[in-house]
């Protein structure tokens, strides 16, 4: 008879499960596969129990605040390192973004580089590296409930750009695209939280007085995101390059086409998941571009169907970051 493999004890750098699904959904997958997950508190991550330390965002640790609330961050950072150090607990980290896309201060980059420094392991959801592995990133029909549904067969078709609004993403590109489309039959939406703020106006400027176009500087819920995403017929995500976007995967999960810019991961998304699902660019977008986006790919209708997404349930994934666990502390115990 086999031996139930050893439980993991996993603590995740969150404090919760807050706004974002990849989350819950990933506790809920390791929950369901065995392991034992717990949520971030400074308690636990110096004395407590814990195996591994799974490490999302690392900026959410110590950045987030200011003055002598910061300088404290850092040191629990440095102490909470030597215990795992010592303890001989890796840590092992999810590689949401290549780059970051704030600049740090010096102090804060130096304790950036220590983290770093301690990883055991990454987990790329996409194009991994050589010191690395490949998870891939789940869908979201489970945490909505989802089922295909089409888009509205009243009003102009809607193109939809949603999420955080960030100068990185390139997102001026498509409302300027949008304002070569003058007839009335399209509409342009963009939503999401502007950081910074001054950054909504430079897009409604780009908009002009074009009714067309609407700039809805607000945070979306979930349930907001997903009811707009539903209201489409196309998302658009024109960022320089895709490689871990939750709304593209969302999108994808609500049965909405996406267009992106063409590079090697854009590529491979079409692959996996068809010409009609996974619509490219090149170049700085147009709005020919996006008419030509709108149009079906080769006879298929996906108002009435929904993309594939083998591989991608959150209990496979669990499994998998399970076998990375055990895979990262066996390496360990036989230095």
């Amino acid at each position: 008879m086999n031996a139930e493999p050893e439980r993991v004890r996993v603590m995740l750098t969150t404090h919760g499960p807050g706004r974002n699904p990849f989350i819950p959904l990933l506790v809920a997958g390791l929950e369901s596969a065995g392991g034992d997950v717990s949520y971030f508190s400074w308690p636990r991550a110096i004395w407590g129990r814990v195996d591994v330390v799974h490490l999302h965002w690392v900026e959410g640790l110590f950045l987030f605040d200011t003055g002598v609330r910061k300088i404290a961050k850092r040191a629990l950072v440095r102490l909470m390192l030597l215990r795992l150090r010592l303890g001989r607990i890796p840590i092992v980290q999810t590689v949401h973004n290549l780059d970051r896309h704030d600049t740090l201060a010096p102090a804060d980059a130096r304790v950036f580089e220590e983290i770093m420094g301690q990883v055991a392991l990454n987990i790329y959801m996409s194009d991994p590296q050589s010191d690395g592995i490949l998870i891939p990133h789940g869908h979201y029909r489970d945490w909505h409930r989802m089922m295909p549904t089409t888009p509205p067969e009243a009003g102009p078709t809607r193109v939809v750009t949603v999420g955080q609004l960030r100068k990185y993403k390139n997102i001026e590109e498509v409302v300027t695209a949008f304002t070569g489309m003058s007839d009335g039959a399209y509409e342009l939406v963009v939503a999401g939280k502007a950081r910074p703020s001054e950054y909504a106006q430079e897009l409604r400027d780009l908009a002009g007085e074009r009714d067309t176009i609407v700039i809805r500087d607000e945070f979306l819920s979930d349930d907001d995101m997903v009811a707009l995403i539903q209201s489409a017929h196309l998302v658009v995500l024109p960022y320089p390059e895709i490689y871990n976007s939750g709304v593209l995967f969302l999108a994808l999960s609500v049965g909405r086409p996406v267009l992106v810019r063409r590079g090697p991961i854009s590529l491979a998304l079409r692959e996996e998941f068809g010409a009609e699902w996974v619509r490219l660019f090149e170049g700085e977008l147009t709005a020919d571009d996006v008419r030509e986006a709108l149009a079906p790919v080769d006879g298929v209708d996906t108002r009435e169907a929904w993309p594939p997404m083998t591989g991608r349930d959150w209990l496979t994934i669990g499994r998998s970051h399970l076998d990375a666990y055990r895979r990262t502390l066996a390496g360990l115990r036989t230095r």
